[in-house]
């Protein structure tokens, strides 16, 4: 039986490295006991078994790593001339490695614990294990290797490294700065790896997270973002990143990868991880950890569309919707269930009033709901109460002319309370949590302008308003909150009524200026009031190039049409394509009663 073990004394040694032997075995304890499934075997004898990953940390950070190629060229022995081996033994049939001594020791099976063989070969070190040894070997200096290897190494390389990077960032995952709400700061990239080198707790989710989009940008990664977004254990941090050989969104959770296709929008935010999302938001952050955008989950729009909110950003609806709803003495209400792009299933019951005067608009609403979701990793089941209030305040109209001007702020909450079960598929685990709440809150600040054409037929009319919302100043670090810019939106409508005076022509244009890019929706439609009908059609498209996993990053052409089928009884349906020719349908029955 062939095995490969790695001791740092045979033969003949000066004292002079004794201090040096000794503090590479206390290297080989630390460093293994705090692994997972690393408890010592032996450790009296010095001798223990490592995972591939356990013998590469070791062999990559010890503190005396330096040293590893002279002690392996002959025996040390300690001050009293007792020798003191502390033989490695990797337990399963790849390879571990040594880089800065140009060493490849591999095993095919496992050794007993007794063995004391050594095999060595000249193979070369493969260019990404260079790399990453010389990462860690010389932190301060991170910036200027990434970038000295970037077009040496492939894109799957470049994932591979950072998710290398990921899981030993990991592994020093810093519990006590994740215990702190108020953490101020943030951990550098730098300390993340001199961390991790000297066996010390490092950063947290979104320190690890904010790294990794670091080092992507500078292998030449495209589009790289931190999202932030409910899970069970918390709020959490992963990357997104767009590989610039074959376009794929590569999204990382630590050192786990999962990847979406070109153009699948919001579908490739799911996360598919040990940490799936539940929640009805997702915030995004640049590589400087600065906000960019916060955007609904499907979870989020469908909520929100069933309790009377309003979506001022025209986002793309990528998830199916079927319900049932009544209108009397201004409440309303729906009886609903829907399906995401992922195929998480929605159902419940919401209400929502509504109430409108000439200098104020509020509404509230509040809805019951099941979600259930079968993902790859985890499945998840959800009981949800969910609450959606707003307001919109006007001033008095200015008359200019043809063109009366008014100016708009308002604002929106929504707040999601699950009871979450959350089971691993792989061993089972099952995870319980009540209560768990997420939130999402948005403001808006604009005029409304409406012309009313000489022909007393026309009218043209303009909303433009920026929105906003609160969020860290950097994701990194929770001490500071600032006024995030979502988006500049300019939304003109115009409506020609023809003669009869019951049917009218209607169009729109929506321009969304977003701090990554610029979209445009255009719609055209037709309206008769004598028979209760109203359809439109419309496309949306990116106006600059921006990831498509984000708000106007990918094209979607809609039809939509109203049909009263009795007295007080309307249907309506409306369909919507995006680029990547998937299909998605809301269909409903509205009945009004007096």
């Amino acid at each position: 039986m062939k095995f490969v073990t790695l001791f740092s004394l045979l033969l003949l040694a000066p004292i002079l490295y004794s201090e040096e032997i000794q503090q590479l075995s206390k290297d080989v304890i630390q460093i293994v006991e705090k692994m997972p499934g690393g408890d010592p075997l032996l450790e009296s004898e010095g001798k223990f078994y490592l995972t591939r990953s356990q013998a590469d940390q070791l062999l990559s950070y010890s503190k005396v790593n330096q040293d590893i190629a002279s002690l392996t060229t002959g025996m040390r022995q300690t001050q009293n001339g007792k020798f003191c081996p502390a033989p490695i033994v990797v337990s399963n049939s790849s390879q571990a490695i040594a880089p800065h001594v140009g060493i490849l020791l591999f095993a095919t099976s496992t050794a007993p614990a007794s063995s004391t063989g050594t095999v060595f070969t000249n193979t070369p070190i493969s260019l990404p294990e260079q790399v990453y040894t010389q990462l860690f070997q010389t932190p301060a200096d991170w910036k200027n290797i990434l970038l000295a290897n970037k077009d040496k190494l492939t894109s799957d390389q470049k994932i591979e490294l950072i998710s290398k990077l990921g899981t030993y960032f990991n592994n020093g995952y810093n519990y006590a700065r994740a215990d702190d709400k108020k953490a101020s700061g943030f951990v550098s990239t730098e300390q993340l790896l001199v961390a991790v080198q000297k066996g010390k707790p490092g950063g947290i989710c979104r320190d690890i997270a904010l790294a990794q989009t670091q080092m992507l940008e500078l292998l030449g990664f495209k589009d790289n973002y931190v999202l932030s977004y409910k899970s069970f254990s918390g709020h959490h941090a992963t990357v997104l990143s767009v590989d610039p050989e074959t376009g794929k969104i590569v999204k990382f959770n630590y050192g786990e990868i999962s990847t979406a296709a070109k153009g699948s929008g919001t579908q490739a935010l799911d996360q598919d991880t040990v940490l799936p999302d539940f929640g009805i938001k997702y915030n995004i952050y640049d590589t400087k950890g600065k906000p960019v955008v916060q955007l609904p989950s499907e979870l989020g729009q469908m909520l929100k569309e069933t309790t009377g909110g309003i979506d001022r950003e025209f986002n793309s609806k990528n998830y199916n919707l079927g319900k049932i709803s009544f209108e009397k003495n201004g409440i309303h209400g729906n009886l609903f269930t829907g399906q995401t792009s992922t195929g998480e299933t929605v159902s419940g019951v919401a209400i929502y009033v509504n109430k409108e005067s000439e200098y104020l608009k509020t509404h509230i609403g509040v809805a019951a709901s099941s979600t259930r979701s079968e993902k790859k990793v985890t499945s998840i089941s959800a009981d949800n109460l969910y609450l959606n209030a707003g307001g919109e305040a006007r001033t008095g109209t200015l008359q200019l002319g043809l063109a009366a001007i008014r100016g708009v702020i308002g604002s929106e909450v929504g707040i999601l309370r699950s009871d979450v079960s959350q089971r691993n598929r792989a061993n089972g685990l099952l995870l319980e949590g009540k209560g768990e709440i997420d939130a999402s809150i948005e403001g808006f600040l604009g005029l409304q302008t409406e012309v009313k054409l000489k022909d007393g037929k026309t009218v043209i009319e303009n909303q433009t308003y920026i929105n906003v919302y609160p969020d860290f100043s950097n994701v990194a670090s929770a001490d500071h909150m600032t006024v995030a810019t979502n988006s500049v939106v300019v939304d003109t409508k115009l409506t020609h009524q023809f003669s009869d005076g019951d049917k009218s022509a209607l169009a729109r244009s929506v321009v969304i200026f977003r701090n990554y890019g610029s979209s445009v929706v255009l719609e055209a439609g037709y309206q008769n009031k004598a028979s209760g009908s109203r359809y439109v059609a419309g496309v949306s498209a990116p106006l600059t190039s921006q990831p498509s996993f984000l708000p106007g990053g990918t094209s979607s052409a809609y039809v939509r049409g109203e049909k009263e089928i009795l007295n007080g009884l309307v249907f309506g349906v409306e369909l919507e394509q995006n680029s990547s020719h998937q299909t998605s349908a809301r269909v409903g029955v509205e009945g009004k009663f007096d």
